[in-house]
């Protein structure tokens, strides 16, 4: 890897040399800024979300609903509230945090992790497996 680099590096100089003098520092900054777009082109493209399994938004919806069961109070009844206008699995993969922290009042951390992590199969298809990782 050092070694394209300092072939590259040599490379870039030695183009640059050709250029007449007075333009040779424009030229370098040129060249060096289109080095990492020139790269970038070369990734491979990632594939596009597998949507083909994605659940519906009401079913995602329903076991948002089921990790809160047995949880109370009026934090909960706000959490249930942005779960039903909620207008994509976007909107309910955000809710995350808001869920962890009702059902970690009511039981504890572990619970709360628990029942968070289960989620992460409704969203297959709707958030890239980036995303995707357990609390």
């Amino acid at each position: 890897m050092i070694v394209a680099a300092l072939t590259l590096r040599t490379a870039i100089r030695s183009l640059i040399a050709l250029f007449p003098g007075g333009q040779q520092d424009r030229w370098h900054q040129l060249i060096i800024m289109a080095i990492p777009s020139f790269f970038a082109a070369l990734r491979p493209i990632r594939a596009a979300p597998d949507t083909v399994n994605r659940l519906p938004l009401e079913e995602i919806r329903q076991h948002l609903h089921q990790v809160l069961h047995d949880c109370q109070g009026m934090a909960v009844q706000r959490v249930i509230y942005k779960i039903n206008v909620a207008g994509s699995p976007v909107d309910l993969w955000l809710l995350r945090s808001d869920l962890y922290l009702c059902i970690s009042r009511t039981h504890d951390q572990a619970e709360a992790a628990r029942r968070v992590n289960a989620l992460l199969s409704s969203f297959d298809g709707w958030m890239p497996l980036s995303q995707l990782t357990p609390i």
